[in-house]
């Protein structure tokens, strides 16, 4: 039974649970051990007398333990070996939050860029790192500051990498043309977290309908009746002329790409284009 000297209420206590060897409180809900250490019972970690109960109560967790990030808490920080520090961050990611050797770290995200989230705040500020991490997977924007979600640098190469990464932009790259475009030339389907402004740019749309087809669906009357656009975006998705203008559903130019891509776009098209002996022949 574990409980903190100074509770930060009333009964607060914990224990273990012998059926399942995990760590509960008093009203049985689970908690994390490296969380219990370090914010209730510091001083655990710091038990220095081999001949006290703390040191061999902590000893005893040490070779018990079969969570890594736990074992990892009771190594000091000098003794603390490369080897030790990968494996146990090849086994849960969460233990690079002990880790304060930046080079371990930045190889880290290099392989997995998402390992961010669990670094220590002083090397989520580390621009570096971060750039490191966004180029292997663009969402870790979002467990940057808003700092970097402000850098170009770094906002540029995580929508390169995951065009839905702008989500995570400030408010003036999603603005940014520059940004915007690199992030729908990667997924059209980024078009979305524009500002309205670019998400009203003949250009940005171009580029997003040519990569997914079906952003053709939610633009405006006026994207949906231009003929540069509906072309690009059947030319990708023939099924997408379901949502182009009349007019446009009129157009044999038109018509003729989208069945080209997808015969069964046919059903699409004006009724006088559906019985066009040139088109017909494509579909067949």
């Amino acid at each position: 039974m574990f409980i903190p000297k100074k509770e930060k209420y009333l009964f607060e206590k914990y224990a273990i649970h012998i059926n399942t060897e995990s760590f509960m409180d008093e009203q049985d809900k689970p908690v994390e051990l490296d969380w219990l250490l370090q914010t209730r019972f510091p001083d655990l970690l710091k038990a220095k007398d081999k001949t006290s109960e703390e040191y061999k109560f902590i000893k005893k967790l040490k070779e018990e333990s079969k969570d890594k990030n736990v074992n990892l808490l009771f190594v000091p920080e000098n003794k603390r070996k490369r080897e030790i520090v990968l494996e146990a961050i090849n086994r849960d990611g969460n233990a690079l939050r002990y880790v304060r050797d930046r080079e371990i770290v930045l190889a880290t995200v290099k392989q997995n860029g998402h390992a961010l989230q669990f670094a220590s705040k002083a090397l989520q500020n580390d621009k570096d790192i971060v750039l490191a991490a966004v180029r292997q997977d663009g969402y870790v924007l979002e467990f940057a500051s808003e700092e970097f979600k402000n850098n170009k640098d770094i906002v540029l190469a995580a929508v390169k990498q995951n065009g839905f990464s702008l989500q995570y932009a400030s408010e003036e790259f999603k603005n940014n043309k520059d940004i915007v475009l690199a992030a729908v030339k990667k997924d059209g389907r980024a078009l979305e977290y524009a500002s309205e402004k670019l998400q009203n740019n003949k250009d940005m749309v171009l580029a997003a309908v040519k990569e997914y087809g079906y952003v053709l669906k939610n633009t405006s009357k006026e994207f949906k009746n231009d003929k540069d656009i509906v072309l690009a975006a059947v030319k990708q998705n023939g099924n997408v002329l379901q949502y182009a203008s009349e007019k446009l559903r009129n157009n044999k130019d038109i018509v003729l790409e989208a069945v080209k891509q997808d015969g069964s776009a046919l059903e699409y098209a004006s009724e006088e284009l559906q019985n066009d002996k040139e088109i017909l022949a494509v579909v067949k």
